[in-house]
């Protein structure tokens, strides 16, 4: 057969839609319409029309095409094309050989002149058996006719895409219609495996590919998941049965046939549940094993395992129940239960609704990164077990001390007495008198200490010499020294307490004394949870490791919160973002055009014009419509409608429950005014639709008609609910802001994505409350009510630990009531497995969903997009601008052209006579001005006013109308503010009165608090620094301008900060504000740090550019919270009152009157009818109250409000369960959406801050590619001795590196292992292996030093890491404190990081966290700046509060470190609410002042102060929240973010060798390998070898080197250009750090110079030394040559100008510019040279 026949062939083949097509004709004839075809063989074949046929066919030919597109990936076995047994050729017999999809090979491919060949030679064959069963076919049945035709076009079409060397997708699903599909051999191991002609596989392949038992399996599990989730609530007395050991007992007595379910005593239900629970366990593992026989389990890709997800949760869920009931038979263990979780198996039938296909995306997500989740979560883990080593050391037994009292006397009849009845006992006879003996009282009772936590932590001392805590330390009587009662100690007073050690808090399981406490603890610290508690524990019983403390707990929430829990978010969003990236191209398009809709809708737009109706039709209908739609569009109409909105949402602000008569009238007529006018609008709405159809159609009118209804039902019913539901329609005044509105529409639009996965949630919520039932039954209701008594409560506590309060409650409540440790690990497991997917995983999930859905970017364009605030805007811009006209001393227009460019030319000119010597044809100067014009750009103005803002050279303007451009005042003021030593004078400046800002005490006059400056000095300082400020702001305004001027001063806003402070600092001095209000002002003072750091400054300046857009976020969060506050209004208000003692329900109101004998404190207290301080009774209390729900708080108030019964009853709990619906539903909204919207757009911020261009992003990927990949340098000399290259080889092999890292594990583990009281056997094992590790470590550093020489430790990091290790260790054998060595030795862990490295993932992971680690240190900084700010705000309002139920000796203002502490306190998640109350105490339940007019009787000194707090305490907490914790916290996030997605980009790029887009990883770091070789071990080149040899040697573009050119280069008259540029540039730069060096040197001095250069910080001065000299020029190369980024930039900007932004060309023009002189200045050299070299050879010779 010839090439022809064959492409003809294929080609008809091609154009076949479908084999049914092709055999058209053929089946027509054959079959008759009602005739059956059947193959008893093969059931698939089963019809009884030609369409059924046809149909058939068309599935047949997608079944075969993806199996057999495989075969193209398979090389020759044994020069046979058809090793196995198949349906293949055309009209071949049925066992003949052909690939099947297990045996093909994807390695290579045969060449294409292979795969004609055997194709050739197959048809051939067909041909030849075609005619040899010619006369056959008319006697087989025209199934198996069909099927091999079938089969032969499938392997044409397959033999087609082999002999073009065709890959198919990898994303072809394997769907399994047949036997042929699966594996060759089901389950192998079991009988020998069952093979495709097995009878009973067929029918199991039968069970797996039915409808019917498919139908059947999924009623079954429905059925079994029901009953499991509702036996619990059926069964109550069998499940409130209490203790664990009672159902061991019941086990060992029980016949073997024992309930399933339970352990109890069985009844009729629990027999008919055991049924159903053996039938459906039986239903399950018949449908896996089915499926496993028919499919195979696993090994081929149509597997079971291997085919889908689900199949792999199935196969789980069975082990588990396999397991689940071998342990309940064989071992009487009933806890252990996972059959709560074979509710999951309802995702498989739900994910095939189309409403589900989010849910999809997400599960995909999760598989897709489970790896890197893996791969996050073990470094996680590493980490936590370092941190626990480090507890252990430091901690341990710490926390379990407290102060208690020692003996004491006490009168026989006192309260304090041991008499248990003081009426009968003789000893109390007051008959007899008075003449009582005092009586001794045990000790043993715990100290309470003034403040939070009431429990006094202490310290044990022990002497290591004699009498090395005398004095200093109370003694006990028994010998001990301790810190319980030191005040009085140091008064001179006996102390009356004593130190032991009493237990650990919470039933002794929050300790540092073993791992597993430890990692409890550790926990609560990171998901932060009582966190803040250990901390203080930690700091009171350990006073000497003050310091470490706090540095050891914020590393723990630095590194684990702010990183690692950021790192989970990163991979979830970048995961989800490239499955949503592959499956939806239109997806915003889709959005977009769903808010129009929305949109017009609201604005009752027509989906017609006007004028289209109009000739539509010309009926009243009509008209009527068009009539009715311009009154909704007259904007009369519309603010009438606004204001009504308002007047509506004013009247329900005021119904309140305690709302006067008057009051009441007055809001009823606003209610029936507004709900008439609303009915209006909705009657004119019907008309303009035109009927009843396209009105109902629209989601708004329909929720118009709900909201009118509740309006008038509450009128007519009084109900304040119903009456406050219609204050929703607040949220249409959003549509007179453009971005709000767009907003609204975005959370409209995601709240379907955001509803399917709450849905997904929820039914893994539900699984876990499911399993929480099972487990603890009703064992924690006595204990918490945060219990698992019953599925309403359990559902509740499980989202409250989903949430993240209160979980540490309910994990160490678990954990006391289970009985032993089996019990106590499954709980704790249980707990925590939840708590992980809740807060790290689900988390990462919504965040990744919201920024799907919500752009910045469009934000930010909206914000400029006209709207009623954007006209007003517009309206003060061009008041602006004519007020700049008028005094301005020049136009604008004398500036810009119309196109935004400067006005002049536009090309970079080159004097034509310096260009023609460079070449004497004068053919270069077109090719110069094309690449100059390339690498430059026309200026824009934002580039003209930040260079403005440093050079003042064409400024031809006036400052201060009086100043001109020649003024000599305004030239000295500007040379003043360029000159560095007034700089320095300013920077020292601002630090001075940051220092003194620290250092002010709240008050002047407060008893024994001294400040290290006096008043006196202090007020001098200010004055002295406030001048400096002052006349730095006149210098600058003298030289800039302040107003008016195009580089005026106040155009910056870091000005406009800094002239604020000044002002504020002036208003401060002068005396005209007193009091804390320009104290505040002057606060502001750190700020101007930040503008002096550039780092800090880039990273506000990229936070600043999605303050506007998240200011709209917050004003729409307001105005959703004033809904929800307005809804919790009528739901709450007025119905959360109680009894402060007694009345208990269903007594009330009337009932708590008089007194109550409170008998556990032994004294009378009145009864008071009140309500909590968090309640819904009004509008700015209501407010409050859900403002501290957002910030998950919420756990007391849901308890209030879901014990509400009636009005003016005595709550009862868990009385009104269903209101817990509302909290759930504000949560859901607010905490885990709205606040989730800020990590959103912070990080788009980020990624927005890289560009909006493709050149942008680009761009900036090629600098970050400089920074990080940068060349290797030869800091020293490796020794060549050949001991020392054995000694490497040996110490680089695989088999020493196992052994290094094995003795590491082994060490941890030994470490991990430690308890507190261990047995001498277990210390002298300790002992022994930390002996054997410290000399492993010895001999590896001796390896160290023999093989690489003492050069190593200084320069190879991990070599020096691995020295500290070894001096760490030896601190064990050195130090006397052990505590210190133990947590020293902790760094031998990190080694193991060495290793992890070298996985691919693993190096991800950590590329991103140490590229990530200069961005946290800036953010740390600014937080540390923000800190500030509002600490020194803290200590002058609250710094002389009284102390209240949080703040106390934990949490206090009254200096600066305190209040900084506590501000980390805070964003620790501590009780900031309760802080907040405390610091908001007013008279009379405080004292104003400490003087004679306010404390009656007092006689003593009047103080100016008091110790209330301030009613702002809200306003400046909840500032404090939302800019540290809302905002900042969120930056980690952001960063986390942007870097992850640029590591896994790069990793992700394709290959291109032109460059498109910027060079891969691999492209890059070629490119450094090349500048190494030229290098010479540093990270500079001479200006010779950068432009002569690495360009030479360099492939394009970047390069010249191409194989296809004659020659293998490519240079021609545009490279020969860029050459002579990229020389000019260089040596440009040469010149200019010359200049920087001579400067350097001129101001520090040649020896400071030269000492900074021998450090390693500076670059060298003077000529290079020979090789081998100084370490310092191995990294800072040849004095003479450029740098590693100074040539990869000029490379870029020369060879690919179309990488290179605009505006990095048009800032790059003046040095373009001198790079131009330069390279015609060289060429002219160069000329001359080449014209004297003839002369110079003559004299030379």
């Amino acid at each position: 057969m010839t090439m022809e026949s064959i492409a003809d062939r294929l080609e008809r083949l091609e154009k076949t839609a479908a084999v049914a097509g092709l055999l058209k004709s053929r089946i027509e004839n054959v079959l008759s319409p009602t005739r059956d075809v059947q193959d008893s063989t093969n059931p698939r074949f089963t019809v009884k029309s030609v369409q059924e046929l046809r149909n058939v066919v068309r599935e047949e030919i997608a079944i075969a095409y993806s199996r057999h597109t495989e075969a193209i990936k398979r090389n020759r076995r044994a020069g046979e094309y058809f090793p196995d047994k198949a349906k293949c050729t055309i009209q071949a017999d049925l066992d003949s050989e052909c690939p099947h999809p297990e045996h093909l090979e994807t390695e290579s491919y045969g060449s294409k002149e292979q795969n004609i060949n055997e194709y050739e030679e197959n048809v051939e064959n067909h041909s030849d058996k075609e005619k040899e069963e010619e006369g056959e076919n008319d006697e087989e049945d025209e199934g198996e006719i069909l099927e091999r035709e079938l089969f032969a076009r499938v392997e044409s079409k397959a033999a087609f895409e082999k002999l073009n060397n065709i890959v198919p997708p990898k994303s072809i699903k394997h769907n399994v219609r047949s036997l042929d599909d699966a594996t060759e051999q089901s389950l192998p191991a079991l009988l020998g495996g069952f093979s495709r002609e097995s009878r009973f596989r067929n029918k199991c392949f039968q069970i797996h590919t039915s409808l019917h038992w498919k139908a059947l399996f999924i009623v079954v599990n429905f059925a079994n998941c029901l009953v499991i989730a509702a036996y619990p609530e059926f069964n109550r007395d069998e499940f409130n049965s209490e203790g664990t050991s009672t159902r061991r007992m019941a086990f060992e007595e029980q016949t073997p046939s024992r309930h399933l379910l339970s352990t109890a005593p069985t009844s009729t239900n629990s027999n008919l549940a055991t049924a159903f629970e053996v039938f459906c366990a039986s239903m399950m593992f018949f449908e896996i094993a089915t499926s496993c026989v028919a499919v195979g389990l696993i090994g081929h890709p149509t597997s079971f395992i291997n085919s889908s997800h689900f199949h792999k949760l199935d196969f789980l869920i069975l082990i588990l129940t396999i397991l689940e009931y071998f342990l309940l038979y064989t071992q009487g263990i009933s806890y252990f239960t996972f059959r709560a979780f074979r509710l999951l198996r309802l995702l498989k039938p739900l994910l095939s609704m189309a409403f589900f296909n989010d849910v999809k995306e997400i599960l995909e997500t999760l598989a897709k990164g489970a790896t890197q989740l893996f791969i996050i979560t073990s470094v996680m883990v590493l980490l936590l077990l370092a941190f626990c080593v480090m507890g252990m050391a430091m901690y341990q037994k710490s926390l379990s001390r407290r102060c208690v009292k020692l003996d004491f006397l006490a009168p026989t009849c006192s309260i304090e007495a041991p008499i248990s009845n003081w009426s009968s006992s003789p000893l109390c006879n007051f008959s007899l008198g008075d003449l009582f003996e005092d009586v001794v009282v045990a000790g043993g009772q715990e100290m309470v200490m003034a403040g939070y936590p009431f429990e006094e932590y202490c310290k044990i001392y022990y002497n290591s010499t004699p009498h090395q805590y005398d004095k200093r330390y109370p003694l006990d009587p028994f010998g001990h020294y301790h810190d319980c009662g030191k005040d009085l100690f140091d008064a001179g007073e006996p102390v009356d307490s004593t130190c032991i050690e009493y237990g650990n808090p919470n039933n002794g399981f929050q300790n540092f004394d073993n791992m597993i406490g430890t990692l409890l603890v550790l926990t609560q610290v990171f998901i932060a949870d009582g966190g803040v508690d250990v901390m203080g524990y930690a700091l009171a019983s350990e006073p000497d490791l003050a310091g470490l403390t706090v540095i050891y707990f914020f590393l723990v929430t630095f590194i684990i919160t702010w990183i690692v829990l950021s790192l989970f978010v990163a991979v979830v969003v970048n995961t989800f973002q490239e499955v949503r990236n592959l499956k939806e191209h239109d997806a915003r398009e889709k959005q977009l055009a769903e808010k129009q809709v929305m949109r017009l809708q609201v604005e009752n737009l027509p989906t017609e014009s006007v004028e289209d109706l109009q000739k539509s039709e010309s009926d009243g209908s009509v008209l009527l419509a068009v009539w009715a739609s311009g009154i909704l569009n007259h904007p009369y109409f519309n603010n009438l409608l606004s204001c009504t909105i308002l007047m509506h949402i004013m009247a329900m602000a005021f119904d309140q429950d305690t709302a006067a008569g008057n009051s009441k009238n007055s809001i009823t007529t606003v209610y029936i005014v507004s709900n008439a006018l609303f009915g209006v609008e909705l009657i004119f709405r019907f008309a303009a639709c035109g009927g009843s159809k396209d009105f109902f159609n629209s989601g708004f009118h329909l929720l118009e008609l709900f909201l009118l209804a509740c309006g008038l039902i509450g009128l007519q019913g009084s109900s304040r609910l119903l009456n406050l539901i219609p204050s929703i329609r607040l949220l249409r005044l959003c549509q007179y802001w453009p971005t709000l509105n767009d907003l609204l529409m975005d959370c409209v639009i995601s709240q379907r994505a955001f509803v399917n996965l709450i849905l997904f949630i929820a039914l893994v919520c539900l699984c876990f409350a499911v399993a929480g039932r099972y487990i603890f039954r009703s064992e924690m209701n006595s204990q918490t009510r945060s219990h698992f008594g019953d599925l309403a409560q359990a559902i509740l506590t499980i989202f409250q630990i989903f949430a993240g309060e209160g979980w540490s409650d309910v994990l160490f409540n678990a954990l006391a009531v289970k009985p032993d440790i089996p019990q106590q690990t499954y709980a704790c497991l249980f707990i925590l497995t939840w708590l992980f997917i809740a807060k790290i995983i689900f988390t990462g999930v919504i965040v990744a969903v919201i920024c799907e859905n919500f752009k910045v970017e469009e934000t930010v364009r909206l914000i400029k997009s006209p709207g009623q605030i954007s006209k007003f805007r517009e309206l003060v811009k061009h008041s602006y601008q004519k007020l700049h006209l008028i005094y301005a001393d020049v136009q604008i227009a004398d500036y810009y052209g119309h196109d935004d460019t400067l006005v002049g030319s536009r090309n970079i000119t080159l004097d034509p006579a310096i260009a023609l010597l460079a070449d004497t044809s004068g053919s270069q100067y077109v090719d110069y001005q094309l690449v100059l014009r390339a690498a430059s750009a026309p200026a824009h103005k934002k580039e003209i006013h930040n260079e403005a803002v440093k050079f003042m050279d064409d400024d031809d303007e006036s400052t201060l109308f009086m100043f001109g451009p020649k003024n000599r005042f305004r030239l000295l003021c500007d040379r003043i503010r360029r000159n560095n030593l007034f700089n320095l004078i300013i920077y020292i400046s601002i630090g001075f009165s940051c220092v003194t800002l620290m250092v002010t005490p709240p008050a002047e006059d407060i008893p024994d608090v001294t400040s290290p400056f006096p008043y006196v000095m202090r007020l001098a300082l200010d004055k002295t620094l406030t001048s400096i400020f002052t006349v730095e702001f006149l210098v600058s305004a003298v030289s800039q301008g302040f107003i008016f001027t195009k580089n005026a001063y106040m155009r910056s806003g870091w000005n406009v900060v800094d002239f604020v402070i000044l002002v504020l600092s002036l208003v401060d001095l002068s005396g005209v504000i007193k009091g804390s209000i320009s104290k505040i002002g002057r606060a502001l003072r750190p700020l101007r740090l930040a503008n002096r750091i550039d780092a800090v400054r880039e990273l506000l300046e990229a936070l600043f550019a999605t303050l506007p857009p998240m200011g709209y976020v917050i004003w729409l969060w307001m105005m959703f919270l004033v809904v929800f506050a307005l809804i919790g209004m009528g739901l709450f208000g007025g119905l959360m009152f109680t009894c402060s003692y007694g009345a208990e329900f269903p007594e009330g109101k009337t009932e708590c009157s008089g007194v109550e004998a409170v008998s556990s404190l032994g004294i009378i207290m009145p009864r008071a009818w009140i309500s909590p301080y968090y309640n819904f009774d009004n509008t700015p209390t209501a407010i409050l109250t859900l403002f501290r729900i957002t910030y998950v708080n919420f756990v007391s108030n849901m308890f209030a409000v879901v014990d509400i019964t009636y009005k003016n009853t005595s709550p009862s709990p868990s009385y009104s369960l269903h209101f817990s619906l509302y909290f759930v539903a504000y949560l859901l909204f607010a905490a885990f959406f709205i606040m989730n919207v800020f990590v959103a757009f912070i990080s788009d911020g980020f990624r927005m801050n890289q560009g909006g261009t493709d050149a942008d992003i680009s761009y900036n990927k090629i600098v970050r590619q400089i920074d990080t990949r940068l060349p290797r340098t030869i800091r020293f000399q490796e020794p060549t001795n050949g001991i020392s290259i054995a000694v490497r080889q040996f110490a680089d092999s695989a088999a020493f590196k196992t052994f290094s890292m094995t003795c590491v594990a082994v060490n941890v583990g030994f470490m991990l292992a430690d308890h507190p009281d261990p047995s001498p056997s277990f210390e002298n094992l300790i002992f022994v292996q930390d002996l054997f590790f410290f000399f492993e470590i010895v001999f590896e550093n001796v390896l160290t030093l023999i093989g690489w020489g003492p050069k190593a430790i200084y320069y190879d990091t991990w070599k020096f890491f691995d020295f500290v290790v070894m001096l760490g260790s030896a601190t064990s054998f050195i130090s006397t404190n052990s505590k210190v060595s133990t947590a020293v030795q902790v760094f031998r862990l990190f080694r193991v990081i060495r290793l992890m490295k070298m996985i691919k993932p693993v190096r991800i992971i950590l590329e991103t966290m140490v590229s990530s680690f200069p961005s946290f240190g800036n953010m740390v900084l600014l937080l540390y700046l923000v800190f500030s700010i509002f600490a020194t705000v803290f200590v002058q309002q609250f710094g002389l509060s009284k102390y209240g139920k949080r703040v106390g000796p934990t949490a206090k203002f009254i200096d600066y470190p305190s209040a900084l502490f506590t501000c980390f306190l805070i964003i620790s998640q501590d009780n900031w609410i309760t802080m907040m109350d405390d610091l908001s105490v007013q008279y009379p339940s405080c004292t104003p002042k400490f003087d004679h007019k306010h404390v009656h009787g007092y006689t003593g000194k009047d103080y100016s102060f008091g110790d209330c707090g301030t009613v702002f305490s809200p306003v400046l907490f909840i500032a404090f929240k939302v800019v540290c914790e809302t905002i900042l916290l969120n930056l980690f996030v952001g960063v986390i973010l942007e870097k992850f997605s640029f590591v896994t980009d790069e990793i992700a790029a394709r290959e291109d060798p032109a460059w498109s887009t910027g060079p891969s990883g691999s492209q890059f770091d070629a490119f450094v390998r090349t500048f190494e070789k030229f290098a010479g071990g540093t990270r500079s080149v001479s200006i010779r070898a950068a432009v002569d040899a690495l360009l030479f040697d360099l492939p394009v573009p970047l390069g010249f080197a191409d194989p296809d050119q004659p020659g293998g280069i490519e240079y021609g008259n545009i490279e020969r250009a860029a050459r002579r540029l990229i020389r000019g540039e260089l040596n440009v730069a040469a010149v200019r750090q010359r200049e920087r060096d001579k400067k350097f040197q001129k101001r520090w001095g040649n020896h400071v110079a030269t000492l900074l250069a021998w450090t390693g910080w500076v670059r060298p001065l003077g000529p290079r030394p020979p090789p081998g000299s100084g370490g310092q020029w191995r990294r800072w190369g040849y004095v003479n040559g450029v740098e590693f980024a100074e040539v990869a930039l000029a490379f870029f900007h020369y060879r690919k100008p179309s990488l290179v932004p605009g505006w990095v060309k048009a800032q790059r023009r003046a040095t373009i510019q001198e790079a131009a002189v330069m390279a015609s200045a060289l060429s002219v050299v160069d000329a001359l040279r080449r014209a004297l070299a003839p002369r110079h050879r003559q004299e030379a010779l």
